[in-house]
């Protein structure tokens, strides 16, 4: 879980690097705005999602997961540790969907403006979120 997080931090802070003055936390195309397709960007579209998406899976396995204190407490044998392990884990699969929902949304905004531009970065990178699957 631990690695996961960091790999996903890593992943995030180098994205932000490659993105420069076009990062915002909001959806938004700025003045000037240039289609950022290098980098982690030439792997898959959306890699700081991927991030997110790989620090998320971390924090859901050290908190939850085999060895940690969630398990070795034996929480998911009580009724209210099972409830509150049950709603952690429908945050973590809520913040997965909205990521899924997120990326659609960023690649119908750079499809409109680029254009040609996004049609061509697109089919050389055609992954939104993990290389040769999704």
């Amino acid at each position: 879980g631990t690695l996961l997080m960091c790999m996903g931090t890593l992943l995030r802070v180098l994205s932000y690097r490659y993105l420069g003055r076009y990062f915002t936390f909001e959806l938004a195309i700025k003045k000037n705005h240039k289609l950022v397709t290098d980098g982690p960007y030439a792997v898959v579209r959306h890699p700081s999602y991927t991030g997110a998406w790989l620090f998320n899976l971390g924090v859901g396995i050290s908190l939850l997961g085999p060895g940690s204190a969630y398990t070795e407490l034996g929480l998911w044998q009580h009724p209210v540790g099972l409830i509150v392990g049950l709603a952690q884990l429908a945050i973590i699969a809520y913040i997965g969907i909205a990521i899924g929902l997120r990326v659609q949304k960023e690649d119908m905004a750079l499809k409109a403006e680029f254009r040609d531009q996004w049609l061509t970065w697109a089919r050389r990178t055609p992954c939104r979120l993990i290389p040769h699957v999704y």
